[in-house]
């Protein structure tokens, strides 16, 4: 089988978790309709909010008359949606989910003349409580849908997740040169399982050894060695950023990361997708992007790493302090 086909088949079974098997409008079908997106794109789930629904309730029934008119909170995102007969709130959920064909990440934009933001608002990346309501329109024989998130999305300049696809692609390319297709699919694949299923992975020693060894070996790097005592470090700086503050400690080669249910292969990805902002002619990051967290995964030099794992105090994101010896991103020097 080609290089083309593999590709397809990943895709395949990567889209083919996009589907809404049922039609009710239980708290469980409008969590479980909106896990299902984020994890095709990594996202850690949401959680049903009896706080962010009974706003949503309560809005619902102003809008009686199903018209489309948001609630202009500034507390919560917000999605609506009316449909006519028995318009179920699946229905409204597969709606918004339906934009994404119209969404361009590379651009952060929605295709011309398209909308979009209802997409990128159920898979925001800090968007982790939702709270929806249903109500039947007193004008038409029709029903109106709302969902509020919490906290909002759609935020200018920023995008909603870190793109899997690309990464995905990027990896497939550069493994594909260095070793035979059905390994390069192989190895694809294990960490494509690995980000898409973040709530079954580890965090582990071994599980950081082997997120960052599947991208060194790409480059013909060494693996890193475990170091007890840079992990101790490590944990200790995590533990106090419980606050989920990115805010580095005063050490050097030192990498971090948070995000709902943020695992040790997760963390290593977000890095590692820094790849296409770095020049590697001119040794430097492309002008308004950050590259240091990919240039130290890559690191020649660095033989040790020791990583910490916190949960936060939101009680939903976890954040991830990895410490690297000898440090990289030595002034004057290419990482490899």
């Amino acid at each position: 089988m080609g290089y083309q086909h593999y590709m397809l088949l990943v895709y395949v079974m990567f889209v083919s978790i996009l589907h809404f098997a049922h039609s009710s409008n239980s708290p469980h079908d409008y969590v479980r309709a909106h896990n299902v997106v984020r994890k095709a794109v990594g996202m850690g789930p949401v959680r049903w909010s009896s706080k962010v629904a009974k706003f949503a309730e309560s809005y619902a029934r102003k809008r009686r008359d199903c018209a489309l008119i948001h609630s202009h909170t500034p507390k919560y995102g917000e999605n609506i949606a009316w449909g006519t007969g028995a318009f179920t709130g699946l229905d409204a959920v597969k709606l918004w989910a339906d934009e994404k064909g119209d969404y361009n990440y590379n651009s952060n934009t929605c295709r011309w003349g398209k909308m979009c933001g209802h997409y990128t608002q159920m898979v925001w990346k800090s968007s982790v409580r939702i709270g929806c309501a249903r109500i039947k329109c007193t004008t038409k024989d029709a029903y109106f849908v709302t969902c509020n998130y919490d906290p909002p999305g759609n935020y200018i300049g920023e995008k909603p997740f870190t793109n899997v696809y690309s990464f995905i692609l990027i990896l497939t390319t550069q493994t594909n040169h260095k070793m035979g297709n059905l390994h390069a699919i192989s190895l694809v694949l294990a960490m494509f399982m690995a980000i898409l299923y973040p709530s079954q992975a580890h965090n582990e020693p071994e599980d950081f050894l082997h997120a960052h060894g599947c991208i060194r070996r790409l480059y013909d790097l060494p693996p890193l060695v475990w170091d007890p005592e840079l992990a101790k470090t490590a944990q200790a700086w995590a533990d106090k950023r419980k606050d989920c503050q990115l805010t580095p400690s005063d050490k050097v080669g030192e990498n971090m990361a948070q995000g709902p249910n943020l695992n040790a292969s997760y963390a290593v990805q977000m890095w590692v997708d820094e790849r296409p902002d770095y020049d590697g002619a001119k040794n430097e990051c492309l002008p308004g992007t950050e590259c240091a967290h990919y240039t130290q995964v890559v690191w020649k030099k660095t033989e040790r790493v020791g990583c910490g794992r916190a949960q936060c105090d939101d009680k939903v994101c976890y954040i991830i302090v990895c410490n690297y010896d000898p440090p990289g991103n030595v002034v004057g020097e290419k990482p490899m």
